[in-house]
């Protein structure tokens, strides 16, 4: 083989041509960019501030051939080859999303590299780079697998494999309860990840419950009367079955009121201001996750599941209609809630998610507690907690004092452009 042609092997199986020159790693703000590269030259030329080795030999830059190897690789993770879309020979276009290859680089780029150095290197990489169109479709560090595995798991949980779910995701055998599993296990990063994601609730913090009344006396300003219903009467919810009391929240009450105005046509409600007794850990899934790095190759999977947080909070929070298949539409959401709470390493005390039902998304919140861990304020714990679900919970989580009581008016609106007539 000729020398000319192994090196043009060479340069596509790497996906770029050679570069000379080399860049200051100060000019290089990720760390995980320069711990990828690895190696350092001592005798260079900075092609953006033009500066040259010291006499002691100080190995102050990187060649911008090292640069491109990560760069490079974080592309393919990114983006596929355009040529893997169908094309359409009549339009003679890809059909599908198509990028530049100056548009991929400076993508994978966006943050790495100083601003005075950014403009200049990334002209350099992109003409350089194989491959003039790219596609994110189909490329590893996409989330479409994951929007198909959601959809996939709400189908299995409400029409398949709801209780059981056995097997080694591993297994070439699939079954129901696997590819539950296997879905399931990719959520831990969100409590055990490093996206920063789980925050505490300080000891003192006020959160509200309300029900509907008539008026004032019709429901005791208590802990008892307004906080989680008893086990026995616990209806199904968004994030929890039939006979399993969980503790529903808002931050204030103009969201609590708008949680609970659906459930029937009384004109006000008796929302309670209930303060916490000690610090609870709550994954707050309104934050924006920390993205980890694309450069760090170990945290691809937190890389993806950060892009996926979003569509995936738009789709367990979506409104579902009191239409009597309610109980089924929130088995999806109801099983992700019994898997974060008991699967994670890190222990979870709620969930906070934004209101389905607020024009402003304020958080609402599902409290991993029950009507024995809500007193009246002053009052102490009456019926004990399992010792299964907490053995060290000896006191009361919730308090309510009677001042923080309030009786508020519902208005209800009526939303012309969401209504369709009834022929």
């Amino acid at each position: 083989m000729g020398y000319e042609k192994r090196l043009l092997m060479e340069a596509e199986e790497r996906g770029f041509n050679s570069l000379d020159g080399a860049i200051c790693t100060e000019h290089i703000t990720d760390p995980h960019l320069l711990e990828a590269i690895g190696r350092r030259v001592p005798h260079a030329t900075c092609v953006v501030c033009e500066r040259y080795g010291s006499e002691d030999g100080e190995q102050f830059a990187v060649g911008l051939d090292d640069l491109m190897g990560p760069v490079v690789d974080a592309i393919r993770f990114l983006f596929e080859p355009a040529d893997t879309l169908p094309w359409d020979s009549e339009d003679h276009v890809y059909v599908g999303p198509v990028r530049d290859g100056f548009d991929v680089i400076e993508t994978v780029c966006a943050g790495a590299l100083e601003d005075s150095a950014f403009d200049r290197i990334i002209e350099m990489m992109a003409a350089s780079l194989h491959g003039d169109e790219w596609t994110s479709f189909g490329a590893p560090g996409q989330t479409e697998h994951l929007e198909f595995g959601w959809e996939r798991f709400s189908e299995t949980a409400k029409h398949s494999s709801r209780f059981v779910y056995v097997g080694d995701p591993g297994n070439d055998r699939e079954t129901p309860g696997t590819s539950m599993l296997a879905f399931l296990h990719q959520l831990r990063v969100y409590v055990d990840g490093s996206l920063d994601l789980v925050e505490p609730l300080p000891k003192g913090s006020m959160v509200h419950r309300g029900r509907l009344v008539e008026g004032r006396g019709e429901v005791a300003p208590t802990a008892a009367a307004l906080g989680p219903a008893p086990e026995d009467r616990a209806a199904a919810n968004r994030m929890s079955p039939a006979g399993i009391s969980l503790m529903y929240a808002s931050q204030d009450p103009q969201t609590a009121i708008a949680e609970i105005a659906a459930h029937g046509p009384k004109p006000r409600a008796l929302v309670g201001g209930f303060r916490t007794t000690r610090p609870l850990q709550v994954l707050d899934l309104t934050k924006a996750p920390k993205v980890p790095s694309i450069f760090d190759v170990s945290s691809r999977a937190e890389y993806v599941m950060a892009q996926f947080l979003h569509d995936f909070v738009r789709t367990a929070t979506a409104p579902i209609i009191p239409d009597g298949r309610e109980h089924v539409d929130y088995v999806p959401t109801q099983v992700v809630t019994e898997y974060l709470r008991w699967a994670p390493e890190t222990p979870l005390d709620g969930i906070a998610l934004p209101s389905a039902q607020s024009e402003n998304r304020a958080k609402t919140y599902v409290f991993f507690f029950g009507p024995a861990d809500v007193v009246d304020a002053g009052a102490e714990r009456q019926t004990p907690r399992s010792s299964f679900l907490n053995w060290e919970e000896s006191d009361p989580v919730f308090t309510l004092d009677s001042d923080d009581v309030e009786l508020w008016d519902v208005v209800r609106s009526y939303d012309a452009k969401r209504a369709s007539r009834w022929a």
